[in-house]
């Protein structure tokens, strides 16, 4: 799916496909929400800046505040068009460390999961919280590297 990030809510199955019209119409066969993740964020547009927003409207959803948009431009944006179009709203912490978990949440005056969403699709929520501190983002940046000691190239042989 490459860059292409899709936040699927309110399944019953995972979803097999890769590709992201099977993936909207796994989510809707299954009566789930399809959310585009971060589609504004200059530094991974899931969706390329709007251009796929624009031709899947009606069957996605769009993340308006992501824990990681720390310029706040992207999220901004988001917001703008998600109103724009009418499109329904969520937001997401984008957690990738332990103290990243709940900086951004959704709350919603209902009592079901069926509530929850019929109050995404009415756009009945509240986004809430605020985007984590940006050195969160380079502490797991830094993770994806192995940092512990080796070697740069394979040692010479020792003469003998």
């Amino acid at each position: 799916m490459g860059d292409k990030e899709v936040l699927c809510l309110f399944l019953r199955e995972p979803v097999q496909s890769h590709n992201l019209v099977e993936i909207l119409a796994e989510v809707e066969g299954q009566g789930g929400l399809a959310i585009a993740a971060h589609p504004f964020d200059y530094r991974r547009p899931a969706l390329g800046r709007s251009r796929d927003l624009a031709e899947y409207s009606g069957r996605i959803g769009v993340e308006i505040l992501n824990g990681r948009g720390y310029a706040g431009l992207g999220n901004r944006e988001a917001a703008e068009y998600a109103t724009a179009h009418g499109l329904p709203v969520t937001a997401g912490s984008d957690a990738h460390t332990p103290f990243e978990v709940g900086n951004v949440y959704v709350e919603a005056d209902v009592e079901t999961l069926a509530g929850l969403k019929q109050a995404i699709l009415n756009r009945q929520i509240q986004v809430c919280g605020q985007v984590s501190h940006p050195i969160y983002s380079l502490c797991s940046g830094l993770r994806k590297f192995d940092l512990r000691a080796r070697p740069l190239a394979p040692p010479s042989p020792r003469p003998g």
